[in-house]
C-alpha cells in the first residue's frame, strides 16, 4: 500500500511544479525579448506587412459575405440547389449546403465562423456542427495561388493543385463522416423578414472583429517564432521551414522548392493549417458549445491525405503542372495603404450606420403619438 502511495506521488509533484515551470518559461521569453529586440521588431514588422498585404485582402471580403448570408438567412436559398446532395450524401440538413461550399472557397476561419454563428442561433445541432468542422476548414484559393503558388513555386497553377487536393480531402471526409447518420431535413426556403442595413452592419462589425483577432494571432506567433529561432541551434533549412510552418502557416514562403516531394509536402502543411490557425478557430468557437476534439484528431490524417492527393495529381496528370518560364503576375496586388484604407472605410460605415439607427430609434413615435 505504501509503495502505491509512493508511486502516486511523482505526478502530483509534477502538477504542483507546473506553474513554476510556466513562470520560468515566461521569464526566459522576456529575457530573449530584451536581449534581441531587433529580431523581435523585424518579426512584428513582417507580420504587420503580411496581414496588410495578403491576409486582409484575401480574407475580409469572404468574412463579410459569409457573415451577411448567415445574419440574413439567405444561405438557405443558396443551399436549395444542392440540398439533395447535402441530405443524402453528406447526411446533413438541406439548409447547410451553402456553409460547406462557402467554407471551401473562403479560407480557414470562414467555415468555423459560420458554424459558430448558426449554432448560436440554433440553426444547426452541436453534433452536426462538430462533424462539419472536420471538413469545413481549408486554405482558400486566393492564398494558395498567390501567397504559396506564386511566391514559393512561381506558378499559380501549382497553387490550384494544392487547393484541389484540399477540396478532394474535404469531400472524402464529408462523405465518410456522414456514414451511419440519417438523411437530414429538407431545405426550408421560407425566408424570415430581415433588415438589410442591420444585417450588413452586424456582418461588417463581426468580420472586422474576427479579422483583428486573426491578425493578432499571426503577430503573436511571429514573435514566438522569432524567439524560437534565436534559441534554436542550427538545423537544416527544410526541417526549419516545416517546423515553423506547423506553427504558423505563412512561414511556408520560406520553403525551398528544390526537392521532388515539395508539392505534396506543401499540400500537407497548408491542409494542416498550423497551430496559429487552430488557435484562431478555437477563439472563434469560444462563444459556442462546438468542440474541436474530433477535428483535431483527424487533422493530421487530412494533411497526409492532401499530400497523397497532390502526389497523385502530379503523377497522373503531368500536364497540370505549369513550368515557370518567367515572372507570373499575382492574382491580386494590394498595398498596405489600401488595406488600411479598407479597414477605415469599414469602421466609418459602422459608425455612420449606427448613428443613423440611433436617430431612427429616437424619432420613433411613442404611445401618445409624440417622438420619444
Amino acid at each position: 500500500m505504501l509503495n502505491n502511495v509512493k508511486m502516486m506521488a511523482p505526478p502530483h509533484r509534477l502538477k504542483r511544479f507546473f506553474p513554476f515551470a510556466v513562470l520560468l518559461l515566461c521569464l526566459g521569453v522576456a529575457v530573449v525579448l530584451l536581449l534581441y529586440p531587433a529580431q523581435i521588431m523585424a518579426a512584428v514588422r513582417e507580420g504587420i506587412l503580411l496581414c496588410l498585404d495578403t491576409i486582409i485582402p484575401s480574407l475580409l471580403g469572404f468574412l463579410i459575405v459569409s457573415s451577411f448570408l448567415t445574419e440574413s438567412g439567405l444561405y438557405v436559398l443558396l443551399s436549395k440547389p444542392i440540398a439533395p446532395v447535402t441530405r443524402w450524401l453528406l447526411r446533413l440538413d438541406g439548409d447547410l449546403g451553402a456553409v460547406v461550399l462557402i467554407s471551401m472557397i473562403g479560407g480557414y476561419p470562414v467555415g468555423a465562423k459560420m458554424l459558430a454563428s448558426l449554432r448560436t442561433r440554433g440553426k444547426v445541432s452541436a453534433e452536426d456542427a462538430e462533424r462539419m468542422l472536420i471538413y469545413c476548414i481549408n486554405s482558400g484559393p486566393a492564398y494558395l495561388t498567390g501567397a504559396v503558388g506564386i511566391k514559393v513555386f512561381s506558378s499559380a497553377r501549382t497553387g490550384l493543385i494544392l487547393f484541389l487536393s484540399h477540396i478532394l480531402v474535404n469531400i472524402l471526409l464529408a462523405v465518410l463522416c456522414g456514414i451511419g447518420h440519417k438523411p437530414g431535413r429538407k431545405c426550408n426556403v421560407q425566408m424570415e423578414h430581415f433588415s438589410f442595413s442591420q444585417c450588413l452592419i452586424r456582418a461588417v462589425d463581426s468580420s472586422i472583429r474576427t479579422m483583428a483577432s486573426i491578425c493578432g494571432y499571426i503577430l503573436a506567433f511571429r514573435v514566438i517564432s522569432a524567439v524560437i529561432q534565436v534559441c534554436l541551434p542550427p538545423i537544416p533549412p527544410y526541417t526549419r521551414s516545416i517546423f515553423f510552418t506547423c506553427l504558423e502557416i505563412s512561414n511556408i514562403t520560406s520553403l525551398q522548392p528544390n526537392f521532388s516531394l515539395v508539392i505534396p509536402v506543401a499540400a500537407a502543411l497548408t491542409c494542416f493549417g498550423g497551430l496559429c490557425v487552430l488557435m484562431q478557430i478555437q477563439g472563434i468557437l469560444s462563444g459556442s458549445d462546438i468542440r474541436m476534439r474530433r477535428m483535431l484528431c483527424l487533422r493530421p490524417f487530412a494533411a497526409c491525405l492532401s499530400g497523397i492527393f497532390a502526389w497523385l495529381l502530379i503523377r497522373y496528370l503531368p500536364g497540370i503542372i505549369e513550368t515557370a518560364a518567367g515572372t507570373v503576375a499575382a492574382p491580386y496586388s494590394v498595398s498596405p495603404a489600401a488595406s488600411v484604407t479598407l479597414l477605415l472605410l469599414c469602421l466609418l460605415f459602422i459608425l455612420f450606420a449606427s448613428d443613423k439607427t440611433e436617430k431612427r430609434k429616437n424619432t420613433r413615435p411613442g404611445k401618445n403619438g409624440k417622438s420619444t
